[in-house]
C-alpha cells in the first residue's frame, strides 16, 4: 500500500488551564455507577493510544498532533510525510510517536507557563486555520477527487467553553473546511459544550462526541469517532 493510500488526521489538543480545571472537576465529581474519573495522566496516556492506534492501522495513514492554549497552537508532532523539508521528517526518528508527543507537550506547557495567554481560552479559529493549511499543503485544495472513506478530518479534544470574540474566525475556518471536504470533529471532556465546534461538526458532516463517562475516553474515541473505528477493519 503507498503512502498515497493513507488518511489524514489532524489532531487538536486543548491544553489550556480551562481544560485542566476540566480533569479536576471530573475527577471530583460524581460519575456514573461503575465509572472512573479523567485524571491528566490518563488523559494522556489515552490519548497516545488513540493516536498510535490510528497509526498503525493503516500504513499510509499520517497525523500531526497541536497543542491548543490562548497563547495559538504548538506543534507536538508530525508525521514524516507531512513534513515540508527532509531534515525536519528525520528530527525525531529515534523516537516512538508517544514519546515525541509526550516530550513536546511536556515542554510547550512549561514554556508557556508563565504566558498570560496559557490562562486563557483556547483559540480555536488559529488551529482550525493552521490545520487546514497543512491539509491543504498535503493533499492540495480541490475536494472533487476525494471519497468519503478519504476525507482528512481534525479532531478537537476540548474542555473549554467558546470565546465569543473568536466566532467570526472560527466560522471562516468551518467554512473554509467544508468548501475543501475537511471533516471537523470534536469530543468535549467535562461538563462544558461548544456551540462553535458543534456548528463544525454539523456543517462539516462530523461528530461530536461529549462522553458520560471521561475515563473511558479512548473507547469513545476508537468506538464513536466515525472515520476510525474499528469496524472498518474487520475483514470480511
Amino acid at each position: 500500500m503507498s503512502e498515497g493510500d493513507g488518511r489524514i488526521l489532524i489532531l487538536l489538543l486543548d491544553t489550556s488551564r480551562g481544560m485542566w480545571d476540566q480533569l479536576h472537576d471530573s475527577e471530583d465529581s460524581k460519575q456514573p455507577h461503575g465509572a472512573q474519573a479523567l485524571s491528566k495522566a490518563d488523559f494522556f496516556q489515552q490519548i497516545l493510544l488513540f493516536l498510535n492506534t490510528y497509526l498503525i492501522l493503516q500504513e499510509g495513514n499520517k497525523a500531526a498532533v497541536f497543542a491548543v492554549d490562548g497563547s495559538g497552537s504548538h506543534l507536538l508532532h508530525l508525521t514524516p510525510s507531512l513534513a515540508s523539508t527532509q531534515a525536519k521528517s528525520k528530527q525525531h526518528s529515534t523516537q516512538s510517536v508517544a514519546e515525541q508527543v509526550l516530550q513536546q507537550l511536556l515542554q510547550s506547557m512549561a514554556d508557556n507557563n508563565g504566558n498570560p495567554g496559557h490562562d486563557s481560552l483556547p483559540c480555536w479559529s488559529a488551529a482550525l486555520s493552521r490545520a487546514l493549511c497543512l491539509i491543504h499543503k498535503q493533499q492540495g485544495t480541490s475536494a472533487s477527487s476525494r471519497t468519503e472513506g478519504s476525507k482528512p478530518r481534525i479532531l478537537c479534544i476540548n474542555g473549554s467553553p467558546d470565546l465569543p470574540a473568536q466566532y467570526i474566525a472560527t466560522m471562516n475556518a468551518i467554512f473554509s473546511a467544508q468548501r475543501h471536504g475537511v471533516v471537523i470533529e470534536t469530543c468535549m471532556v467535562g461538563t462544558s459544550d461548544s456551540a462553535f465546534l458543534q456548528q463544525a461538526a454539523h456543517i462539516t458532516e462530523g461528530l461530536y462526541l461529549r462522553p458520560r463517562r471521561t475515563g473511558a475516553l479512548l473507547q469513545y474515541l476508537l468506538v464513536s469517532i466515525s472515520e476510525f473505528s474499528f469496524i472498518e477493519y474487520i475483514p470480511v
